[in-house]
């Protein structure tokens, strides 16, 4: 029955949960666990004051329950209280002595991914109950966490202390502890007669070697790992060439070893040149005659100082494929290869000119960067030509990733949600990790379909923390260190990432704005409940997001970020945007009060202000201004509502806000969604000024009346005459054009809310 009690908290049905624990009080009044739970509904229902007086009495009672335990650290961090919660440990340890107390500690903290905490609690555990695997556990934790080099040495004497240097996972413990403190020699020695190494525990093997300048036995390894088993890796081939020299071997003898016609093979004999001084021209044109024709070559050569007379041929070689005007696809690749490596040298721009005239559709791999070099700064028309042509390149290769990522970032700066979650969705087929990288690139509107989109979005973070969940359970249960720690870490980068934020800040003003309750009600007692660790000082967040994949293009171009204002939206932004929906939302007085103040505090700091666009410090202005009113008497009072009554004249705040930004663009459809939340104001509690009331009615009466006019696809129409077209079928151009402006005119809110 207690579970289902759990269950329901987990749900957040919180007034079933008051319900069943009043009946379970009358009959058990002196339950702790009942207290506790408790207290915790208190705290997550927004009962700040009476949650932190329960926790306080109950951090009193020196209990063994560990449910209870787990609620107090819980309610502690949540309260910005973390300190009480090694105090009450340190209390049960005392008196009881029992260690799955502190191992409960150390297990939710492990999947909490509070590296803190679960540091600590294996320090207790190793440090009152003296057990193998509590040794592990603490050599597992200074391991993951930035430890200092006393925490490491402690923890190697632990691992030897108990002999933990049988398993493969112990060795690779002791092992990378070690390499942190520069012990080589003791890995060498350790790693030299273990027989069981694995990848893992063979490059660390090699790295000491290196690392204590054991030459001849670090080419005996290479030997061994290139020659007998098989393992073709060219850090490991560069290793034996860099070993062989510093023991003095003539270079005609270790030539002699290098003999594979592999890829990595080829660029050993380059490096061999390299490394021995000698001209790298033959063993250069070797590997270019076997690999011009791949992806690989200008990447694998471009490590290298090419030489003259291999540069002139390449120049050669270029012209007389200029030539042609139809080509093969090996012809294609060589000729895109040969373009990476002008532009690169040369630091040319791209002359797709060269291109247009032949087969231009076969040259993807020249386009994009050509547009990217270009783009932007470019006019909307432009830009909308550029869409066009990307669209012609998408229907001659309608799999390739990269055309269809660079249509998402034109639609997005376009301002054009419609094309942008169906490239997302339909065409990327974005999913899993992809979202925590890619969804910075959604520019949605307040629509249902919107909102449920998002959510699902969301369910993917649920359900990965589900997953790596019992993955860290089963690694730390079974003593799977060579992989926990990876996990562990990218579990922790998924949980507090600030993608999963920025997704959380959208749901929340869409479903507020659509008065969607289900969704709105969920994420907001979520946040209430968590709200003192999102708004501390400290609270740091993982960029997972990608913002590099789409210039990785080989080619040199020097273009302006599509995402700028993007890439500035972390931490800080989150805090901001949760502030005003805790404000918003604040059931107590007084944390209404220290919130808003709060938020006063750090829209005074360039650190929190540099995180918005320029209207976004606009709007938020106006919140506070507003938000300060419901506390403000006077001469105070007055001033802050005459301010925000001249603030909300329609006129004069959209047209300093879009003034020389094009209807359609995303800096525009993000001012509108921001107006479209300042015309819902009447509906926020804390807004209960009469005088606001008419000011309030006539903007939102605007701000309908605007945007039913349709500035978007009038601005389209006007535009369209002059959209480069030229190099397109007319009919496919004609269409594409149609298929926009049909686009564009769904770019509207509905602010009838």
């Amino acid at each position: 029955m207690d579970e289902e009690l759990l269950a329901a908290v987990e749900e957040q049905r919180y007034t079933e949960v008051k319900r069943e624990l009043e009946k379970k009080l009358k009959r058990s009044p002196e339950s702790i666990f009942y207290k506790a739970l408790r207290a915790y509904v208190r705290l997550c229902t927004g009962q700040t004051t009476s949650a932190r007086k329960d926790a306080e009495e109950l951090a009193k009672m020196t209990t063994t329950d560990t449910r209870v335990l787990k609620i107090l650290r819980d309610m502690f961090s949540r309260l910005g209280e973390p300190e009480q919660t090694i105090q009450i440990y340190e209390a049960v340890i005392q008196k009881y002595r029992l260690p799955n107390v502190i191992e409960t500690l150390y297990d939710d903290s492990f999947l909490a991914f509070d590296t803190e905490w679960m540091t600590r609690a294996a320090k207790l555990l190793y440090k009152h109950f003296d057990l193998t695997k509590y040794a592990q556990k603490l050599a597992m934790c200074v391991h993951i966490s930035s430890s200092s080099e006393d925490d490491i040495r402690e923890a190697v004497k632990a691992l030897k202390k108990h002999n933990l240097v049988e398993n493969p996972h112990d060795v690779y413990l002791l092992t990378q502890l070690q390499m942190k403190t520069l012990e080589f020699e003791e890995v060498v020695r350790i790693l030299l007669s273990f027989p069981q190494k694995n990848l893992v525990l063979t490059l660390t093997y090699l790295d000491a070697l290196r690392q204590s300048k054991s030459w001849q036995k670090l080419f005996d390894e290479c030997s061994l790992l290139i020659f007998k088993q098989k393992f073709d890796d060219y850090d490991t081939w560069k290793l034996l060439i860099f070993s062989a020299h510093e023991l003095s071997m003539p270079k005609d003898e270790v030539e002699a070893l290098v003999t594979q016609g592999t890829r990595n093979g080829l660029l050993a004999r380059i490096h061999l040149d390299k490394m021995y001084g000698t001209c790298a021209l033959e063993s250069i044109k070797k590997y270019y005659t076997h690999y011009k024709a791949k992806p690989c070559c200008f990447s694998d050569l471009s490590a290298f100082e090419l030489p003259k007379e291999f540069v002139d041929m390449l120049a050669q070689e270029r012209n007389e494929l200029h030539k042609k005007a139809t080509f093969s696809d090996e012809e294609v690749s060589v000729l895109t290869n040969l373009e990476l490596f002008t532009n690169n040298r040369d630091n040319t721009s791209i002359d797709w000119a060269m291109f247009q005239t032949k087969e231009p559709y076969k040259f993807l791999d020249v386009y994009i960067p050509h547009l990217v070099q270009s783009y932007p700064p470019l006019s909307i028309p432009e830009i909308l030509s550029k869409t066009l042509h990307l669209q012609a390149f998408a229907e001659k290769n309608p799999e390739n990733f990269m055309i269809r990522s660079w249509l998402l970032n034109l639609y997005s700066d376009l301002g054009i949600p419609t094309l942008a979650r169906t490239t997302y969705h339909d065409y990327l087929k974005i999913k899993m990790m992809q979202h925590d990288t890619l969804s910075y690139k959604l520019l949605l509107t307040p629509s249902p379909d919107n909102l449920q989109f998002l959510v699902n979005i969301y369910r993917f973070y649920i359900t990965t923390d589900a997953e790596t969940n019992h993955y860290l359970k089963k690694g730390n249960s079974e003593c799977l260190w060579t992989n926990l720690r990876d996990l562990y870490q990218f579990g922790m980068r998924f949980k507090f990432s600030v993608s999963r934020h920025l997704l959380v800040v959208q749901i929340l003003r869409m479903s507020r704005f659509l008065q969607e309750s289900t969704y709105h009600d969920y994420f907001m007692n979520d946040l209430k409940c968590n709200k003192w660790l999102y708004l501390a000082d400290d609270l740091a967040l993982h960029d997972n997001r990608d913002f590099t994949s789409d210039y990785n293009l080989r080619f040199k171009t020097a273009a302006t970020d599509v995402y700028s204002a993007e890439r500035k939206q972390w931490a800080k932004y989150v805090q901001l945007h949760y502030a005003v929906q805790l404000i918003m939302y604040a059931s107590d007085q007084g944390e209404f009060y220290k919130i808003v103040e709060l938020f006063d505090k750090w829209l005074a700091q360039d650190a929190y202000r540099s995180t918005l666009q320029p209207f976004e410090l606009r709007l938020f202005e106006i919140y506070l201004a507003i938000f300060k009113i419901a506390q403000a008497n006077g001469a105070q009072r007055k001033k802050l509502l005459d301010f925000v009554t001249k603030e909300l004249k329609f006129q004069t705040l959209l047209l300093s806000l879009i003034l020389d930004i094009s209807p359609i663009s995303k800096e525009f459809a993000t001012i509108i969604f921001g107006l479209a939340e300042l015309a819902t104001l009447e509906f926020w509690r804390v807004v209960q000024e009469k005088r606001l009331k008419a000011p309030l009615a006539a903007f939102k009466k605007q701000l309908q009346d605007y945007l039913k006019s349709r500035p978007q696809l009038k601005e389209f129409q006007k535009l369209r005459a002059d959209i480069d077209t030229s190099g397109l079928d007319e009919e496919f151009a004609c269409a594409r054009l149609d298929s926009l402006e049909k686009s564009i005119e769904k770019c509207y809110y509905n602010t009838g809310v």
